[in-house]
């Protein structure tokens, strides 16, 4: 009898607040590398810094053995020689082009409400990157998760402040607010993970 190949899922941003979520769902289901800014000695780690990943051939080498890849990286604020340009638009743009070569099925975790109007440039630099992934045919699904809760993250961190607040306010339009625990997400995204490609939304 032929035996089952295992699932072969790289997860970047493996190690932050959305990605372990998916790490840890998918754990004993696929077989889960982690890319990560700095990875450790454990053999499931891989450094992967997506400001340095912004040509297609950066890639490849990278899913040459990856069914499915799963895109939780994000920053919040800019670094040095680390810009919501790179990371978000033009790193995305080289994977997304990379998986249609390699046809390795790609998920991105993006925002809701997105828009090329926005003045935030974190913002327009996620909407870039969404777009990037659309024109270039990889077999993708983008998730638009909204403010996410769950210990270690920002957004649960902002709400329980405000709920301290001795006023509350209601906010005039709260449909691109849906909060959600991040571990819903996380095990969400494994099931993604985890669907036959015929079966995907």
């Amino acid at each position: 009898t032929q035996v089952k190949r295992q699932l072969n899922v790289l997860v970047l941003g493996g190690n932050g607040f959305i990605g372990r979520q998916i790490v840890l769902q998918l754990a004993g289901k696929a077989k889960v590398t982690i890319g990560t800014r700095s990875a450790t000695q454990q053999a499931n780690q891989l450094t992967i810094r997506m400001q340095h990943m912004l040509k297609v051939e950066d890639w490849l080498p990278v899913l040459q053995v990856v069914d499915v890849v799963v895109n939780a990286v994000g920053i919040l604020r800019e670094r040095k020689q680390e810009s919501y340009a790179q990371v978000h638009t033009q790193a995305v743009a080289a994977l997304a082009n990379a998986c249609a070569i390699t046809g390795t099925r790609l998920i991105q975790i993006s925002a809701l409400g997105l828009s090329m109007q926005a003045q935030s440039r974190f913002i327009r630099s996620k909407y870039l990157g969404e777009q990037a992934i659309i024109a270039s045919g990889a077999e993708a699904c983008i998730v638009r998760p909204s403010l996410l809760d769950g210990e270690g993250g920002y957004g649960a961190k902002w709400c329980r402040r405000v709920a301290t607040w001795p006023v509350q306010f209601v906010m005039q339009s709260p449909g691109l607010v849906a909060p959600l625990q991040v571990a819903d997400l996380g095990e969400a995204v494994a099931n993604l993970c985890l669907l036959p490609a015929a079966q995907l939304p």
